[in-house]
């Protein structure tokens, strides 16, 4: 019998409307926050999320049941 492994990583880049600098020190935490939250609601692993002023990168670890 065969054994499947799988490892799914995915590298997420969000950026803001006209790359506008929206993302001020003031918020970035709770940002980054969010989005590992709607990652985990999605039955994702959020590994690493970060960004500057104006996009945000996300890498996030996917089961394979999830398109």
């Amino acid at each position: 019998m065969a054994n499947t492994y799988t490892s799914l990583y995915y590298h997420i880049v969000f950026s803001t409307k006209f790359r506008f600098p929206w993302l001020t020190l003031e918020i970035e935490q709770r940002v980054w926050a969010a989005i590992a939250e709607v990652a985990r609601e999605h039955k994702m692993n959020p590994i690493q999320i970060g960004g500057v002023e104006d996009h945000i990168h996300g890498l996030v670890m996917a089961p394979p049941t999830v398109a």
